[in-house]
């Protein structure tokens, strides 16, 4: 039998004595635990601050050695790679300051351009191209991209700055989809003759659709500049292509019309002050077929009642005055008298007090007798 199982069991009272001579025992053991933890606590900040003062220098040893085996050129590299044009510009600036070369700076004018800024890149490869003709295409490609950007923001002020400088650069360009937007801030600018030279290539690249709006922006460019003659072929060709298309050129062929008119009326005052009285009357007589402008036709028809009694075709003459009179049916104003005189003067023969006007080319000529 097992010796263990023979062992008589110990009493409940034995027990109980056992227990509490190992109480004070525990107590301490309890009271030194505290002690410990208590001590642990203390010591927690001053290991903390210990850890944070080895992190840091840590840091600085490997950034140190990041800046010392990396140089700025380098990182401004890394960073174009990465698309984080906005930091790789401030590292190819603290590039251009510390080695003051072509090379960083180039990388600086590309960075430029990426973001849009056209003063900045633009300044800067006047700088560096005239030192490294070999940057010349990449300096091209720069000016198209932020032509293209200032494009779609409708920024025609940079679109065409940065245009000129490509085609400065690169004369045989052909640019052509830039070449419309080129050429109306030209026109806002009244630079006519840098305008006419954009809209003539838009004219030749652009799709054939194109021709008539561009034919009519060059004649009312060329009524700006006072060339009303050539403004006038310009509107009569946009007119005939524009037949071919009226509903979508519908505005602008009654503008067309408006400016043509206005056009035909000046070049006739001038023609008449010249002393080219039948030229005036042809003139005249575009003014009044197109009807246009409106608030000129009286004017119109006055001016060649005048030509016409002149030329000694009175019957003419008479049908001119008295569109006057039927254009204004109060019957009142001076041009209606000035008609009315006229007339009288045709029907009955000239009163002796009245000076007859004759245009300068044509000899004097009496009305029939009524």
């Amino acid at each position: 039998m097992n010796s263990c199982l023979r062992r008589p069991l110990e009493s409940p009272g034995h027990l109980l004595r056992a227990g509490r001579q190992l109480l004070p025992a525990a107590g301490r053991a309890l009271r030194a635990g505290r002690h410990l933890l208590r001590a642990g606590r203390q010591l927690l900040p001053a290991a903390g601050r210990v850890l944070t003062a080895a992190s840091l220098l840590l840091g600085a040893v490997v950034l140190a050695g990041c800046e010392d085996n990396e140089p700025a050129i380098a990182r401004g590299d890394r960073l174009w790679a990465d698309s984080a044009f906005g930091h790789a510009l401030a590292e190819y600036r603290l590039a251009v300051a510390q080695r003051d070369d072509d090379h960083a700076r180039a990388r600086l004018a590309h960075t430029h351009a990426r973001l849009g800024q056209y003063p900045e890149m633009s300044s800067l490869y006047r700088e560096i191209l005239p030192r490294n003709p070999e940057l010349v295409d990449q300096a091209v490609y720069d000016y198209l991209h932020v032509a293209q950007r200032a494009s779609r923001r409708r920024d025609a002020f940079t679109a065409a700055m940065a245009i000129g400088d490509a085609m400065a650069l690169r004369p045989e360009l052909r640019p052509r989809e830039f070449f419309l937007t080129v050429a109306r801030f030209h026109r806002q600018r009244g630079d006519t003759e840098q305008a006419m030279a954009h809209y003539s290539r838009a004219i030749t690249t652009l799709p054939p659709d194109s021709a008539p709006r561009i034919l009519f922006e060059m004649g009312v460019l060329h009524e700006e500049a006072g060339r009303c003659d050539t403004a006038v072929e310009y509107f009569t060709a946009f007119r005939n292509l524009g037949q071919r298309d009226q509903w979508r050129l519908r505005n602008l062929l009654g503008e067309a019309r408006w400016h043509m008119g206005n056009c035909s009326f000046r070049l006739a005052r001038d023609a008449r002050g010249e002393g080219q009285a039948r030229q005036a009357l042809v003139h005249l007589d575009t003014v009044v077929s197109l009807g246009e402008p409106e608030h000129l036709l009286d004017q119109a028809w006055l001016d060649r009642g005048e030509i016409l009694y002149g030329l000694g075709r009175f019957d003419d003459a008479l049908e001119a005055y008295r569109m006057v009179l039927e254009r204004s049916p109060a019957r009142t104003g001076a041009l209606v008298e000035r008609a009315q005189q006229r007339i009288d003067e045709i029907r009955f023969g000239p009163r002796p007090d009245i000076d007859i006007e004759q245009p300068p080319d044509t000899p004097p000529d009496t009305p029939p007798d009524p």
